[in-house]
């Protein structure tokens, strides 16, 4: 799998650096207020891996073609080669770059050419520079259809799960390839029924995990305005 820099000609060339054969700097956007830079730091590690995708882009501007994640043989190049390249954390580089195609700021392709097939990255694509989508990507749900095991493979669980997708984003509380195979695993030891069930419960009461719907969640005091208790599902 090779992993690229989605719109590098749009957003990190100029006039100047197309008339250059190697980079020694980058044209940096620098806008705050984008769907997609504030979802990328609103998060416990959020600066560390926005200061990875930085490298990333460094990384990216010396690759051939640039944008695209490829070492000097043509091999992809990995969290691994990347954070070992740049000195940073491989924990912080793994994550980052799975949390950077949740977004949609990195794509991934089959092959290593240029031209190479994008697999759909599993959320609509958020704006590296303005507020918002600028440009209409994969449903978040169909990008994730691929992971279902072939247990889950019925109408009706593949509805309710593309309902939990969608929610999850709406609260923006999105789900990354890692996430969605972990839910995927502990639903699959569910089954059909239970799992409709796990996720249906999960939109009701707004949480981010999957529980068993035949369990029972500790509930945990909460103070409300002028002293009152009342007991809240964690």
């Amino acid at each position: 799998m090779t992993l690229r820099i989605r719109d590098w000609d749009k957003h990190f060339e100029n006039n100047r650096t197309r008339e250059l054969k190697k980079l020694s700097w980058v044209p940096f956007p620098n806008k705050h207020d984008g769907d997609g830079y504030t979802e990328l730091v609103d998060h416990k590690d959020g600066v560390a891996h926005f200061g990875c995708w930085c490298l990333i882009c460094e990384v990216a501007s010396k690759c051939d073609p640039r944008g695209t994640l490829l070492r000097d043989d043509k091999t992809p190049h990995t969290f691994e080669t990347i954070a070992r390249m740049t000195r940073a954390s491989a924990t912080d580089m793994r994550s980052a770059i799975e949390r950077l195609i949740s977004i949609g700021w990195i794509e991934s392709c089959d092959n290593p050419a240029p031209s190479c097939d994008l697999i759909p990255h599993p959320h609509a694509q958020k704006g590296i520079e303005g507020k918002g989508t600028e440009q209409q990507g994969t449903p978040a749900c169909e990008a994730f259809d691929q992971l279902i095991p072939e247990q889950l493979k019925d109408g009706r669980f593949i509805a309710a799960w593309h309902s939990w997708v969608n929610d999850r984003k709406e609260r923006r509380k999105a789900l990354t390839i890692r996430a969605a195979e972990l839910q995927l695993s502990k639903l699959k030891a569910f089954g059909v029924e239970k799992a409709i069930r796990a996720l249906d419960n999960g939109i009701e009461k707004s949480w981010s995990g999957i529980f068993d719907p035949d369990g029972q969640r500790a509930a945990k005091p909460v103070k409300k305005a002028g002293g009152i208790k009342i007991s809240e599902i964690d």
